[in-house]
């Protein structure tokens, strides 16, 4: 490990294994590694999910922001 891999990791705020694994990436594709958007897509809420939240809010109506604490 370099200084300067050092130095970008912590300016970047990520790891150094990071650091190592977008250079290896670029030596070898030549390419830049460009992330659209970290981690998974959200998937849709299921019915349960749906009719619990509505259920929830059904009973104490005082907006979403309390229904979001309650549930």
């Amino acid at each position: 490990m370099h200084q300067g891999e050092i130095d970008i990791a912590t300016e970047l705020k990520v790891t150094q294994r990071r650091i190592q694994q977008l250079w290896a990436e670029y030596r070898k594709t030549g390419k830049l590694h460009i992330q659209r958007r970290p981690g998974r897509k959200p998937s849709p809420p299921t019915q349960h999910d749906t009719a619990l939240v509505m259920q929830t809010h059904k009973e104490h109506p005082a907006g979403v922001l309390y229904t979001a604490k309650r549930l």
